[in-house]
């Protein structure tokens, strides 16, 4: 269910700049303590590591500057939910970096002492450290470009919705799920009771656990990506689990869910993220060609381009299995049920406002009929081909009123 880890992913940016802090303190201490040959005077390597430490500093400038810049751009001219840059790995690693190199720096100076001379290795791993800041930098603006790129931020969003599908909808999922959750008793809600948030990612083997612990199973009722807002059901749990065993016995206790631990096995927060969201890359790049169909920019060009990957996103997920996941325990017993948004809902999103968008337009409305057509033609079931069928004649229907001639 975890996706691309976001989440996983920037804690592991905050621990990768404490350990680069630490690294530097460290490898500081450590060789300005080396007394074998070369030494160099301390003095001229102390210029040196202040002029290296203060130059790799600008570097943390222009890093933030970055993030500031392009957020905002990005904001304003795709979408404010798009946060591909600000979560780059690479502009958190070089960040660590060029912290390791400027407490080295520091660390340096100041356990250098009162001491004439000092390791010749402590300027040489300045300097290798600031060039490494410097390649590490060079990337981080290459990726700041095509941040602000039209094709390749809507290629990277489809990449990342692909990803996201295949680790919603994995093709060979195991996890039996057809099976109906047999309870023998009235359900307990676990309602939703603080500020809306947003379902970020489930951790499954804590539910599952929990859910073992008090023979009991956990029936999600909303699917990650949601908003969570005040009063909502977030879950249902079934007690006793009732669930049969090879031998056809079934067990009979009500489970009690602890709320807190269930709380703490999901991970919630202001935005939405590719973990596990099937439906963001489609809402992100709806939003593009929205935005770009507004009468402020009018630009079809870029909305037909973002149609371009909503369809490829829509093709590539015509044979997902839309049921509920279930999740087993070691003995075979049902332990936990989440939902799964449909492919309706993916065309949902992608389409529907684009179209109400686009009835103005002859290029957007030609360009939305072909991909409804060529989605049409690899549908896997009646109902992908209805739900399309609909979109096609109401596409249709804009283009005979607005545009009669373009059919003659």
């Amino acid at each position: 269910m975890t996706g691309l880890d976001t989440l996983g992913r920037r804690a592991r940016a905050g621990l990768t700049q404490t350990i680069g802090v630490l690294f530097g303190a460290g490898a500081a201490i450590g060789l300005t303590h080396i007394g074998a040959a070369p030494q160099i005077s301390t003095s001229s390597v102390a210029t040196v590591l202040i002029g290296l430490g203060g130059a790799v500093f600008g570097t943390l400038a222009v890093i933030f500057s970055l993030l500031f810049l392009v957020v905002q751009w990005v904001a304003t001219t795709f979408t404010p939910r798009l946060t591909l840059f600000r979560d780059a790995p690479i502009v958190w690693r070089t960040a660590a970096v060029a912290m390791s190199v400027i407490v080295f720096c520091i660390t340096a100076i100041l356990a250098s002492g009162s001491r004439d001379t000092i390791s010749a290795s402590v300027p040489l791993v300045a300097v290798v450290g600031t060039l490494a800041v410097l390649v590490l930098l060079r990337v981080v603006l290459a990726n700041a470009l095509a941040a602000t790129q039209i094709s390749p931020v809507l290629t990277t969003i489809c990449e990342h919705g692909q990803q996201s599908i295949v680790a919603t909808y994995p093709t060979s999922d195991d996890l039996d799920p057809q099976q109906p959750v047999d309870s023998t008793a009235e359900p307990h809600s676990i309602p939703w009771s603080r500020n809306p948030l947003v379902l970020q990612r489930l951790h499954v083997e804590r539910l599952v656990h929990l859910a073992e612990s008090a023979d009991a199973v956990i029936v999600m009722e909303q699917t990650v990506g949601s908003t969570l807002r005040a009063g909502a059901t977030l879950a249902h749990v079934y007690g006793p689990a009732a669930q049969r065993n090879g031998n056809g016995d079934s067990d009979s206790d009500t489970g009690e869910i602890d709320t807190g631990a269930f709380f703490a096995a999901l991970d919630t927060g202001p935005e939405r993220t590719f973990d596990g969201d099937s439906l963001l890359a489609f809402r992100l790049i709806a939003d593009i060609a929205l935005r770009a169909m507004s009468p402020a920019i009018n630009d079809p060009a870029t909305a037909a381009q973002a149609v371009d990957q909503i369809e490829f996103l829509l093709v590539s997920a015509t044979s997902i299995d839309e049921s509920a996941r279930r999740w087993r325990d070691a003995g075979g017993h049902l332990r936990l049920v989440v939902p799964r948004p449909s492919w309706t809902d993916m065309l949902v999103v992608g389409f529907d406002d684009v179209i109400a968008a686009s009835l103005e337009s002859p290029l957007m409305l030609a360009r939305l009929d072909a991909a409804l057509t060529r989605v049409s033609t690899v549908a896997a079931t009646v109902e992908q081909r209805t739900q399309l069928a609909r979109r096609r004649t109401w596409v249709a229907q804009a283009r005979a009123d607005r545009f009669p001639t373009l059919d003659q």
